[in-house]
């Protein structure tokens, strides 16, 4: 028989599973951009593992369907900004 089971993640177990430093973590959820933690006991503090792996895949997805990548043929902003730099050059 499986019996799901709701693991309590430390800050230490969340930085490694989502890239973030401790004051990100920190950061995001006081705008409520990151699950909230719940309080263990008066001193200890944990995230439910699940909804931080929800977050991650949310974030993943999000960051796939943002921008399509752009054709190495077309010129970059910087490339862009340099040539337009280069044209104004000319004329002075």
């Amino acid at each position: 028989m499986i019996h799901n089971v709701t693991r309590i993640l430390r800050l230490k177990d969340v930085c490694t599973q989502t890239g973030l430093c401790r004051s990100a973590v920190y950061a995001l959820e006081a705008r409520s951009k990151f699950p909230r933690r719940i309080q263990l006991t008066s001193r200890a503090v944990g995230w439910v593992e699940r909804e931080i792996v929800e977050w991650v895949d949310r974030r993943i997805e999000a960051s796939r369907n943002a921008i399509p990548p752009t054709p190495a043929t077309e010129p970059t902003l910087v490339e862009q900004a340099c040539e337009a730099a280069r044209e104004t050059v000319k004329r002075a």
